[in-house]
């Protein structure tokens, strides 16, 4: 736990890696109030799930650790929540690269608070929690770190979602297009709903920030298609099999090979615009 100043206010920063967590359900309640109704956000069950893996422990060729982070003021209302998890595949042999790859899952901060806790959204938190697994599992620290984020795509008068790629933007993350790739969330909904309808995936704008790169507008298909595999394995951990199918088949029409893909924030401009003018 740390405490931060701000202004004439202070607030406490509270890490929740324990399932048994008191914060655990106030910080839930708030990314479910903003996420849920959005079909983007876990059941509580599978958020506790997550927060009971073992980070060192592998399960079908990955690592995993997922935590939960909250801002609160003096008198405990929460300020900011986020949850994040950091996924490091085994060497599948001698020559192949490996990245740690950090997901996050939700990002919320109250209206009335936005703007004054910038700090939050930076990648301390992240890289500190990417670096400890790191070292635990025996992954140089000079690793490639890839972050992945899942946004609703921009919509012409949609001031919420034009809102919310401009923070990731100045964050400097970039997109990768729609027409290069079709990136699907898995289907949250419950498995009954699922097993009665079939999958219903969500299509959603994947947003891509590499740690420490030369060429932060590039990225190989090889490693766009492990990253994204990062992304199903740390989700199938929590989702019957039979519901992981359409992603995962979503994976067959990914570029493949050491081809660059450029991640431009201009190439979605243009075609946001198109979409707006044939609709």
């Amino acid at each position: 736990m740390t405490t931060k100043p701000s202004g004439a206010q202070s607030v406490r920063q509270l890490l929740v890696r324990d399932p048994q967590d008191p914060w655990l359900l106030p910080g839930y309640e708030a990314l479910h109030q903003y996420f849920g109704e959005r079909g983007e956000m876990e059941t509580l069950e599978v958020i506790s799930d997550r927060l009971g893996w073992e980070p060192r422990a592998a399960v079908d060729g990955y690592f995993c650790r997922y935590e939960m982070v909250l801002l609160v003021d003096e008198n405990e209302r929460i300020i900011a929540v986020r949850d994040h998890s950091v996924i490091v595949p085994e060497p599948a042999g001698s020559d192949q690269k490996r990245n740690a790859v950090v997901h996050v899952s939700h990002l919320w901060i109250a209206p009335h608070e936005r703007g004054r806790h910038r700090y939050f959204l930076n990648d301390d938190i992240l890289l500190s929690t990417a670096r400890e697994l790191m070292r635990e599992v025996g992954l140089e620290e000079d690793t490639p770190v890839l972050v992945a984020a899942e946004v609703e795509p921009p919509q012409p008068g949609h001031a919420e979602r034009e809102r919310r790629l401009d923070v990731f933007r100045a964050l400097g993350y970039r997109p990768v297009a729609p027409d290069l790739v079709t990136y699907l969330q898995p289907d949250f909904r419950p498995p009954s709903l699922i097993d009665a309808s079939g999958e219903q995936p969500l299509p959603l704008l994947l947003l891509v920030k590499q740690i420490s790169r030369v060429r932060p507008d590039l990225i190989s298909a090889a490693e766009l298609r492990q990253l994204v595999a990062c992304l199903y394995h740390m989700y199938g951990r929590t989702m019957r099999t039979a519901h992981m199918k359409v992603v995962y088949a979503s994976l067959d029409n990914y570029p493949a090979g050491e081809m660059l893909l450029q991640l431009d924030w201009e190439a979605l401009e243009i075609a946001a615009d198109e979409n707006s003018r044939t609709a």
